[in-house]
């Protein structure tokens, strides 16, 4: 390289550097909270799954019990919403056709969703959290800004619109950090995927230099250098995301699916996770590397054992967290499940005591 070239690069990192100190524009605008949620214990669940599967081929396929295990905690993710996110327009409950018994359907800001209200009749029925997630936009109603969680992450504290959305867009950590597939786990199978994609659809130096002041932005600090690296290289090695609840904008996500169809609609037809799939990653990296995103440092959230509740209780009480996400296991015996449920109940009847407008009578019911 040059010392001309040299020079027009550091050019470049400190404009961008410089540009990044502009002032955010706050939300103001409709925002939706989207939740998945299956109820492994659903006896006509089970059935209809076992019409497709083995419990050997589940297992060789990375889709687990843990996948779908229904944990006392989702009664308190409905709370932590209450009560920390109280501006949210509505929450959409995505589901397989059970809902908690526990749920008040007559709550006004809860919609609830069926696979089949929003996913195209060829992807169903599916027990594929991938296919689900790259279909949310065409959920009917869905606002244009909205967030979406798994119902393992939990609000930890009191969160704002602009902790998620600013000036029109959603927030991301934009840090193009190389990543390493730890123990052959499928999820990093798909995670390499969607990044060896996204270098064949885009060219990675123009979608840096159009937009530096969201690649080299102050608020990413040393970690500056990775997009500094896949500038020169004109390539991603991965990018920082977390498991945490994301945000979206219903209108770009569309837009992605246009632009990687080919690929959206072969995961979407997979009926369980696999490793030639994509995830919803893929709509979080086309809206970096077109610049449609706000730089944020990382300060998402943490990764909790669920049986840990000291843990749980300390994200609770020092407020360090926007979210947690408690991580489960496919080892636990059911003795296991059922003393965890009992303490993260006792736990979260401390930490949120009051029902919350979600909450109705005990019982049982499908859609």
């Amino acid at each position: 390289m040059g010392i001309k070239q040299r020079l027009n690069d550091w050019k470049l990192f400190a404009s961008g550097y410089l540009k990044s100190y502009q002032k955010n524009t706050p939300a103001d605008y409709p925002i939706d909270f989207v939740v998945t949620w299956v109820d492994g214990n659903d006896l006509a669940w089970q059935k209809e799954r076992a019409e497709y599967f083995g419990e050997a081929e589940l297992k060789i396929s990375g889709n687990g019990v843990c996948r779908y295990r229904d944990w006392a905690s989702f009664r308190y993710w409905f709370r932590a919403v209450a009560e920390f996110a109280p501006w949210v327009r509505y929450v959409h409950l995505v589901t397989w056709g059970h809902v908690p018994a526990w749920l008040n359907r007559e709550c006004p800001k809860l919609k609830i969703v069926n696979h089949r209200d929003f996913m195209p009749e060829e992807f169903l029925p599916t027990y594929n959290c991938n296919s689900l997630e790259l279909n949310l936009f065409r959920i009917p109603g869905l606002s244009e800004h909205f967030v979406y969680f798994n119902d393992d992450m939990l609000l930890a504290r009191p969160v704002s619109p602009g902790d998620f959305f600013e000036n029109g867009m959603p927030k991301h950590t934009g840090i193009a950090i190389p990543w390493v597939n730890r123990d052959n786990e499928i999820p990093y199978h798909l995670f390499f995927n969607g990044f060896g994609l996204a270098n064949k659809k885009n060219n990675v130096t123009d979608c840096i230099r159009r937009h530096p002041e969201k690649f080299f932005s102050h608020v990413y600090g040393s970690s500056i250098r990775y997009n500094i690296d896949a500038y020169r290289s004109g390539g991603i090695p991965g990018m920082y995301f977390t498991h945490m609840a994301v945000p979206f904008r219903r209108s770009s996500m569309q837009r992605t699916w246009e632009k990687y169809e080919k690929e959206c609609v072969e995961t979407s037809r997979y009926r369980i996770r696999d490793i030639h799939q994509i995830t919803h990653q893929i709509y979080s990296i086309e809206a970096i590397l077109s610049g449609q995103f706000v730089p944020e440092k990382n300060d998402w959230g943490s990764i909790v054992l669920i049986e840990n509740t000291g843990a749980i209780r300390w994200a609770y009480e020092s407020r360090a967290y926007k979210m947690i996400c408690l991580a489960d296991r496919d080892d636990m015996t059911p003795e296991e499940v059922d003393t965890v449920n009992r303490n993260l109940t006792e736990l979260y009847e401390q930490i949120f005591p009051n029902v919350s407008v979600f909450e109705k009578s005990e019982g049982s019911c499908h859609l």
